[in-house]
């Protein structure tokens, strides 16, 4: 990351050591439809907006999990100040760091478990209500969070037992990883090697707010470390799964060289 972090002047290799869940909801509302020259005082399509608006207002509670604490242990010796006063003082600025993560989305994203609806459908005619409305909410699980708990927060949010709130059958599903320890031998090769191919990189443990593939390595292993060494910048982010969404041939050409490298000393 380039510029994305306030206090720290140099590009940082943020190394997931923890990733969050990931579950998406089946929201349906079943109630009469009818012709729109005579509409009842509601609809199933009134009904679920609302419901997908409550759960929009009412946003999972900001904390400091354990991994993303950690982080800030290492950026706090290069961070400037007064950034670097609050990095190494969370015990009595942890009100003050929210509030600064809490600024913009991708930051945000880190202390709280995220719902967003990203599917809705409704109606085939123009002059008909529907009797079914449905949408979508997919959520990402903070560490500390269950599928069950969201599952009994969205419910008590919504207060409307006419939305059904069912999990999807398909589609990425799970509760927030373990956590890994940086103090494992391969921590520090990671760190070394980000440091050789992007010189006065600051490397940093943090939370995985997306879904990778090590949630079915969990098993086999006792540290897991979510890394891909592009260089990114905040404008770049909005770009994931966006308009415009690439990776440079350079970028391309680095990550290659970092997980030879990364083979090579770890075999040692």
């Amino acid at each position: 990351m380039e510029g994305g972090i306030p206090g720290i002047k140099n590009p940082v290799a943020l190394v997931g050591i923890a990733e969050k869940g990931s579950i998406s909801f089946n929201l349906t509302v079943q109630v009469p439809g009818g012709h729109s020259s005579s509409p009842a005082f509601e609809n199933a399509v009134g009904i679920l907006a609302r419901a997908v608006a409550r759960i929009g207002d009412n946003p999972f509670p900001a904390e400091i999990s354990a991994p993303v604490r950690l982080g800030f242990d290492y950026l706090a010796p290069e961070a400037r100040y007064p950034e670097k006063l609050v990095f190494t003082n969370l015990w009595i600025f942890e009100p003050l760091l929210k509030r600064m993560l809490l600024r913009r989305p991708e930051s945000a994203a880190l202390l709280r478990t995220t719902s967003v609806a990203t599917m809705f459908q409704a109606g085939v005619k123009e002059n008909v209500i529907p009797e079914q409305a449905s949408a979508v909410v997919n959520l990402r699980l903070a560490p500390g969070d269950s599928v069950k708990a969201v599952q009994e927060r969205l419910s008590r949010i919504i207060d409307d037992s006419r939305v059904q709130i069912l999990p999807r059958g398909e589609g990425l599903k799970g509760e927030a990883s373990k956590v890994s320890s940086p103090g494992s031998r391969i921590f520090p090769i990671l760190g070394r090697t980000a440091r050789a191919l992007f010189p006065g990189t600051v490397v940093a443990p943090t939370l995985m707010i997306a879904a990778t593939d090590t949630r079915h390595y969990e098993a086999l292993t006792e540290s897991i470390f979510r890394f891909i060494p592009m260089v990114m910048k905040p404008e770049d982010i909005r770009r994931t799964h966006g308009v415009n969404e690439r990776l440079g041939v350079e970028n391309y050409s680095r990550i290659i060289k970092y997980y030879a490298g990364v083979m090579e000393e770890a075999s040692r």
